[in-house]
């Protein structure tokens, strides 16, 4: 059995993520409460999926396979006539290298459910709490980078950006 780095194409490896601690912001009706919370030591991807990372789900049967799926992503993905992701053959979004977009919550469960069958490994989707954790770091930041904005840093929408579009998942 291949591990996940042995398995997917390039570029793919796991970054170690040291426990931490996160504040989040609850709402419970009117009121907002800031909450603590412990979040252990984790590996997280590297990089976003790219599509030919998840080209291996689609091609080894991922859509047809119940076992992946949650009941309710099965019953979804049957009555949505799912076969792939939603942009699939668009080539504005289906570069090899390019992060797989038009992916449902169900479908991000369901790939994760496939590799790790494929791998043994253990391979879940972050929490919000550590998804939050890896956003912010230990000093909790605004940005991954620090807190100030930097156009530099990431593929965004601010200011008329003209990129318009999904870039390689190394390039920022």
């Amino acid at each position: 059995m291949l591990s996940a780095l042995e398995l997917l194409p390039a570029p793919f490896a796991w970054a170690y993520i040291r426990a931490g601690k996160v504040s989040l912001i609850e709402l419970g009706g009117y009121v907002k409460t800031i909450k603590g919370y412990k979040v252990p030591a984790f590996q997280m991807a590297e990089y976003p999926l790219t599509n030919a990372q998840y080209r291996l789900f689609v091609d080894s049967g991922g859509y047809e396979t119940e076992k992946y799926w949650t009941p309710a992503g099965w019953q979804t993905r049957i009555q949505e006539n799912w076969t792939q992701p939603l942009y699939w053959n668009d080539e504005k979004w289906n570069g090899a290298n390019y992060p797989v977009v038009g992916v449902s919550w169900y479908e991000a469960i369901a790939y994760c459910r496939w590799l790790s069958n494929m791998t043994g490994e253990g391979i879940t989707l972050p929490t919000e709490q550590a998804w939050q954790y890896v956003a912010e770091g230990d000093e909790g930041c605004e940005y991954p980078w620090g807190n100030g904005w930097d156009s530099a840093k990431c593929n965004h929408n601010v200011g008329g950006n003209p990129i318009g579009k999904t870039t390689p998942v190394r390039q920022y």
